[in-house]
């Protein structure tokens, strides 16, 4: 992708407004990081000061938006207006919407959708805050204020690694970055069992999808992505959700570029429990141990359901080489009486609508496997997968799910903790040349019609 190709259009039709007229100290920067913050406290000084230390922070940019909704509770505001007071103050940074200001040796651009007048409109939370940390960078980056593409957004619970701003490739088609990731434990052990049921399911799920061959074999965690601001242009910025932007952000980045994952010390995030948005992980251990409060225990999908969507997508891929549509119906029958309940779940997916739609209008091979496999992406790859649990296999008990698999040798270790980490460890082990590429490159004489 050319340099700025898109980026101007994208400034000028789709950008928040908060990205126009940016003024602040005449410098440029070489790293961004873009933080949300929404009713935080002071603990938010851990992440500071994991900032503070890391390599080349004198020539960072720090995009902190502090942001609530106006249907948020009470609460909110009341935590975002104490958050504020005590942000300008250790920083500097003034009232106006767009303030700047210092932190150690890092740069602040500081803004303000939290207070009256300024609060996001209801329905548009977290999304709409990311979207804004990330445009502000992008505008700049396009004054040639900010000298690399590359913007790290994360939130205000973690504590970064030393080497942080130093991992993102350098060339290459890559949309975005995936940094590793751990949970701190908190809580009480009800909480902290939680949070590794949790944390063991998002990289039980990755596994699956690499056992898979899936193209969408990553774990979409806004805390651990650092995106390519051309390619962030091209699909539009954040969508302006309540939760789950990070989920779709990198849906349709994996349509466009590469999402590569980065090796390194983990990015450290607080496992807590959190009511900001409807779901994700804090959602996820509030309703945990709800359930369990009630006497039902954590599940997970079960492995089989890994094996029926792998058989699937052979089958996609097949097609995409043959494209007989009356040959891939064949296929799908031949899984069918192989696998009791797809049927369901075929009929249920949009495949064969989609199949009957393709032939003919895209060219075998490499165009026509490009096209389905960017329709049937992470978000119909999770459909696909909620119909198997519907149609055909219920989920299993967590330890029993990850015993049974074909896809986790860890075995069942001594501790939650242990079990934990060896899944995250397999995924290391597994990922490099087992993830399929949705965007095949095209050969001079193989061209997408």
């Amino acid at each position: 992708m050319s340099p700025s190709k898109g980026l101007s259009g994208y400034l000028t039709k789709y950008a928040e407004p908060e990205s126009m007229g940016l003024e602040g100290p005449g410098k440029h920067w070489r790293h961004c990081v873009a933080i949300p913050a929404c009713a935080e406290g002071k603990g938010f000084a851990k992440t500071l000061e994991s900032l503070a230390h890391i390599e080349n922070i004198q020539s960072t940019l720090l995009v902190l938006v502090v942001n609530g909704a106006d249907s948020s509770p009470a609460s909110h505001h009341e935590k975002n207006a104490e958050f504020l007071n005590w942000i300008r103050g250790l920083t500097g940074c003034g009232n106006s919407r767009v303030s700047w200001g210092r932190y150690a040796e890092m740069d602040i651009c500081l803004v303000d959708r939290c207070s009256p007048g300024r609060r996001l409109p209801s329905g548009q939370g977290v999304g709409l805050a990311r979207k804004i940390s990330a445009d502000i960078p992008a505008a700049l980056f396009l004054e040639g204020r900010l000298t690399t593409p590359w913007v790290h957004t994360t939130d205000a619970d973690v504590e970064l690694p030393a080497d942080y701003l130093s991992r993102v490739p350098d060339g290459g088609d890559y949309s975005a970055a995936l940094h590793p990731y751990k949970h701190m434990l908190e809580g009480d052990p009800s909480q902290e069992l939680a949070m590794l049921q949790y944390e063991s399911y998002l990289h039980f799920y990755t596994l699956g999808l690499i056992h898979a061959s899936s193209p969408y074999a990553y774990t979409a965690i806004g805390s651990t992505i650092a995106l390519h601001l051309e390619y962030y242009a091209a699909v539009r910025g954040f969508p302006k959700r309540q939760a789950g932007e990070d989920f779709y952000l990198l849906n349709k980045l994996a349509k466009v570029g590469t999402v590569t994952k980065l090796s390194g010390a983990p990015i450290r995030v607080r496992g807590r429990f959190s009511d900001r948005v409807p779901f994700g992980t804090g959602a996820a251990l509030l309703k945990i141990t709800g359930e369990r409060s009630i006497g039902e225990g954590y599940t997970m999908y079960d492995p089989r359901s890994f094996e029926v969507l792998g058989a699937f997508l052979r089958a996609w891929e097949s097609f995409s080489n043959h494209a007989s549509f009356s040959r891939f119906r064949e296929e799908l029958e031949e899984l069918e009486s192989c696998w009791p309940g797809l049927e369901s779940v075929i009929a249920n997916s949009g495949v064969l609508k989609m199949g009957e739609q393709v032939v003919g209008q895209v060219k075998a091979g490499p165009p026509l496997r490009r096209r389905l496999m960017e329709w049937m992406d992470a978000f119909r790859t999770l459909k696909f997968m909620h119909g198997v649990r519907e149609h055909m296999f219920s989920e299993l008990p967590w330890k029993e799910a990850i015993e049974q698999s074909s896809f986790c040798s860890v075995g069942l270790k001594n501790s939650p903790r242990e079990l934990c980490d060896a899944l995250g460890e397999e995924i290391i082990r597994k990922e490099n040349g087992s993830i399929v590429t949705v965007r095949p490159r095209s050969t001079e004489n193989e061209k997408e019609e």
